[in-house]
């Protein structure tokens, strides 16, 4: 690991390791930096393992360049579920994937592009020199680093880096849910298991509060009853088996930046002459969405650009943006925004095959 890189992305879930694969591509030395030995982040150490679809639910696909490509690596090994004749039976493409072999094959994918990759290391603190990151520290096995960056990417999943840089965010609600996984027999496909809550909050605990995510505190007693939740299940038969528990809190939604757009339920269907990228909503076919490249940063810092679930949404812009493929988009366009100036993204995005108008 260097003291110096052109482009420093700071998280290694899909979204982090879609921006630094985009900007390595074009020419830039990249670190990517995350706080665990594993690559993927919710879809593989939190068991959330769903790539969600590609397409508009009206059998044509709206995402393609790096989310095509992570999609096909999801599905190389192991076991997938799309029906290749998805669009002839009116299904959406999309899959189960295994979890353990995606995060392998990102590891693989990264180190064969050239990404310095620090594992096991912690954003501590974000340095300022005028209205730019200037310095990043961070923890690692051999104690603090200064890391410094023309660019940096914030793919923390809860604004970490925009936080520490002043800039104001969104705190999300979590319901109390627990993904676990079961392998039938002890083998083939696992199958996953929810104890808690589903995605609108039934099966949430009575009396139970919601649960944020900034705060340690709420980490803390999240991760605590999900497991003692969980157990309990397990010891009164509701649940027969677990065969994996996740290694993250299993939020949702954690913050959302404020950045120079915020995307909500008011934009499905509006077309953005500043759009980055055009999808389906997962959970309502024909719905689709056009991102402003706004949503990625803030005009207060000059280098610093969001992906993933934390950029600026909000009720169901924020919900339709907190998935696999949208993190993905997200992601490699964060990582052309560490390499391009603003204005030359939408040609840079063309010329990869981004769809950015539906």
């Amino acid at each position: 690991m260097k003291k110096f890189y052109e482009v420093i992305v700071v998280g290694g879930g899909v979204a982090g390791v879609s921006a630094a694969l985009s900007a390595k591509r074009e020419g830039k030395s990249v670190l990517l930096i995350e706080k665990t030995s594993l690559l993927g982040g919710l879809a593989t150490t939190g068991l959330i393992n769903w790539f969600e679809p590609l397409c508009d639910g009206k059998g044509h696909q709206m995402l393609f360049s790096q989310v095509e490509e992570l999609f096909n690596l999801a599905l190389k090994y192991g076991y997938k579920t799309i029906d290749d004749n998805w669009q002839e039976k009116g299904l959406r493409k999309s899959s189960f994937f295994d979890h353990n072999l995606f995060a392998l094959s990102l590891n693989k994918l990264l180190s064969k592009e050239g990404v310095d990759i620090s594992y096991e290391t912690t954003l501590s603190d974000v340095i300022l020199k005028g209205q730019s990151v200037s310095l990043i520290e961070v923890l690692t096995v051999e104690g603090k680093k200064t890391l410094k960056a023309k660019a940096f990417i914030d793919a923390t999943g809860n604004a970490f880096l925009f936080k520490k840089a002043g800039i104001s965010i969104r705190e999300g609600v979590n319901y109390l849910t627990y993904a676990t996984t079961i392998y039938r027999n002890g083998v083939g496909r696992p199958t996953i298991q929810f104890s808690g809550a589903s995605l609108d909050g039934k099966g949430h605990p009575e009396g139970m509060k919601t649960f944020n995510g900034n705060k340690q505190d709420d980490v803390n007693e999240y991760v605590s009853e999900a497991q003692l939740l969980c157990l309990k299940e397990y010891e009164e038969g509701k649940i027969k088996e677990v065969s994996m528990v996740p290694a993250m809190p299993q939020f949702r939604k954690i913050a959302s930046i404020k950045g120079e757009y915020c995307l909500t339920s008011k934009d499905e269907g509006v077309h953005h002459k500043d759009s980055i990228g055009a999808f389906g909503a997962f959970n309502k076919p024909g719905a689709l969405y056009e991102i402003p490249i706004g949503c990625l940063y803030s005009k207060k810092i000059n280098n610093l650009y969001a992906c993933g679930r934390i950029i600026s949404s909000d009720d169901e812009g924020w919900e339709v943006i907190r998935v696999i493929p949208v993190a993905i988009l997200t992601g490699e366009v964060a990582g052309l925004l560490g390499a391009y100036p603003k204005e030359e993204i939408q040609d840079k995005l063309m010329c990869r095959g981004i769809k950015i108008h539906f």
